[in-house]
């Protein structure tokens, strides 16, 4: 991938423009102001931003493309639902070209870690005293992507959280060996609740060109049954106090819905890192 400098920045800030939403994915129009998303050019534009670090926004795009897909052939141009114009011999081709650049670096980002007891007995309680408190209180909203599921997420020097949270985020920030780095700017870090019938609906996060967002999660209160995370279709065992660490901006994720009276209550840490921290490594905690 290329080293960002002051003109890669521009040509990312610039191909930004092209890159749109097509109903819930995305997808790269050919061109203002009339072009509209062209099957070999939206294609070998891709390679471009894979370059540009967009790895997100690409594998949206090809998920896009992939979803009209028809008989091996992919549309020439797609005006709105109607994709009937397959006049291109070459955009499977790119696809094909597309998805083994991409490939070839997700396997460096396509990895889940549990650190098992991660929080201490007392860590524990006074973070379920605190996350019990913001119930009680009415901190927590309703979640707008789903029933029976509250949020609230949290800054740097806001009040309402305890020092105990501000040292378990020490702690686990320097166990992956990214404390150098930002919050994730749209759920910093967050307390999320799930009742009975509630779970994360399946999902990528979105992260900023040339930036991977790193999350780690904690597991306060385990519900009866269900309520465990599914991150890329492989589901994980998580019992209270441990953590699991993963990139939500790659790896398509989702819980199982939460049965029984006992809440799932999850503490949540955003970090962004830029795409070449993690260049030639996996996922892993620091010695």
């Amino acid at each position: 991938m290329i080293r960002a400098d002051a003109f890669h920045e521009s040509l990312v800030r610039a191909v930004q423009a092209f890159v749109v939403r097509r109903g819930k994915g995305k997808t790269i129009i050919a061109g203002y102001p009339w072009f509209l998303d062209w099957g070999r050019d939206s294609l070998i534009c891709a390679r471009g931003l894979i370059a540009g670090g967009m790895i997100h926004d690409v594998r949206e795009l090809l998920l896009t493309f992939a979803s009209f897909e028809e008989n091996g052939t992919l549309p020439n141009t797609i005006h709105g639902a109607n994709a009937s114009n397959r006049d291109t011999s070459d955009a499977a081709l790119w696809f094909g070209v597309a998805c083994e650049e991409l490939e070839a670096l997700l396997p460096d980002f396509r990895e889940t870690v549990v650190l098992r007891g991660f929080l201490t007995a007392h860590e524990h309680k006074q973070l379920m005293y605190w996350a019990d408190t913001q119930l009680a209180r009415g901190h927590l909203t309703a979640n707008p992507y789903g029933e029976h599921r509250w949020f609230r997420s949290y800054g740097k020097n806001d009040p309402l959280v305890p020092s105990v949270f501000w040292k378990v985020r020490r702690r686990a920030v320097a166990a992956f060996s990214v404390r150098d780095y930002e919050d994730e700017p749209d759920y910093r870090c967050f307390l999320g609740c799930n009742t009975q019938g509630g779970y994360v609906h399946r999902h990528i996060d979105s992260s900023p060109p040339g930036k991977l967002h790193v999350r780690m999660n904690l597991m306060l209160s385990r519900p009866a049954g269900g309520g465990m995370p599914v991150i890329d279709g492989e589901e994980f065992d998580i019992e209270e106090r441990d953590l699991w660490c993963f990139f939500p901006s790659i790896m398509p994720h989702e819980s199982t819905p939460t049965t029984g009276d006992r809440k799932r209550i999850v503490v949540s840490i955003g970090i962004l890192v830029p795409t070449a921290t993690f260049e030639g490594r996996n996922l892993q905690t620091s010695d």
